[in-house]
């Protein structure tokens, strides 16, 4: 589990930007009755990429999985700066978390909605939808467009392909159809 460097500032989210992650004590059992983690407790700071490695293969990837909210029975505690971690806010998460595990993951939906996966948030009412530009209803999900730095959709649209410029990928991408 490595809280991005390139991730959205952790005020987005409504953290301390100097914070860190803090687990105490953590101990997740697998489905055979082993001990994925035992009393794990350790510190990791915002804004910085941590590497995790383990012997097994399995600790560091469990992890990343309580982290990322897809292990929710384990015992310990995980806390965000002055925010206690019982259940992960998955737009909060997004946010100041990125896991690059062993296999690539690939989400539902096109190479643009994963790239884009970390701007994902709830709207509310009347809000305008990122996509269309058309008024959303509350609880729908959106874009962030302040967060990337966007007025608009076409100016994400625009962020987006500078983006894949620098990276040197806008050629694989456009030819293929991927975006």
């Amino acid at each position: 589990a490595a809280p991005s460097s390139q991730a959205a500032p952790p005020q987005a989210a409504g953290l301390d930007p100097g914070g860190a992650i803090q687990i105490s004590g953590l101990s997740v059992g697998g489905s055979a009755g082993d001990r994925l983690l035992d009393r794990v407790s350790l510190t990791l700071p915002l804004r910085q990429t941590v590497l995790l490695a383990d012997r097994s293969g399995e600790g560091a990837a469990t992890l990343a999985q309580v982290l990322g909210g897809r292990i929710t029975d384990y015992n310990g505690v995980v806390t965000l700066p002055g925010k206690a971690w019982t259940r992960p806010d998955a737009p909060a998460s997004r946010r100041v978390l990125a896991y690059v595990g062993p296999e690539a993951a690939i989400l539902d939906g096109s190479l643009r909605d994963n790239i884009l996966y970390g701007l994902r948030r709830i709207a509310s009412s009347g809000e305008r939808s990122a996509r269309t530009g058309q008024e959303t209803d509350s609880g729908a999900e959106t874009l962030d467009l302040a967060l990337a730095g966007c007025d608009d959709a076409a100016g994400l649209t625009q962020r987006l392909i500078s983006t894949l410029e620098t990276a040197g990928l806008d050629d694989l991408v456009f030819r293929h159809g991927l975006a």
